[in-house]
């Protein structure tokens, strides 16, 4: 599959793993909801990573940096956007997540990320 449809995949992969977290949360164990994101990480990333691995390290660069600046404005607490990425992180948080910075997320990216990165 090209590009295009790569990314169609991944819109409509993102759109129904987010849709389908309220449900889970209201269902689930926190543990349960977490792991959740592991699955939805590898219905995005197999596909591309099989077919279109220069485009999936192009990806894992913009999701890392998006993630981080992300989490940096989160963790700064300016108000607006920042308030509404903690509500997000709330319900997710145990403690694992001790400290100013939330970066499972992170990490899940970068244990994705590191066999694509390390091999090219």
């Amino acid at each position: 599959p090209g590009r295009v449809a790569l990314v169609c995949y991944w819109g409509g992969t993102l759109a129904l793993g987010l849709a389908a977290l309220p449900w889970l949360e209201a269902r689930a164990p926190r543990i349960v909801v977490r792991k959740a994101f592991h699955i939805i990480a590898s219905l995005l990333f197999f596909p591309g990573q099989a077919h279109q691995p220069e485009t999936m390290r192009l990806a894992y660069a913009a999701s890392f940096a998006l993630l981080v600046t992300l989490e940096l404005y989160r963790a700064a607490r300016l108000g607006g956007l920042s308030d509404h990425l903690q509500r997000l992180v709330d319900p997710l948080l145990d403690e694992r997540d001790g400290g100013t910075l939330v970066l499972t997320h992170v990490y899940l990216l970068v244990g994705c990320a590191a066999p694509s990165m390390l091999s090219s």
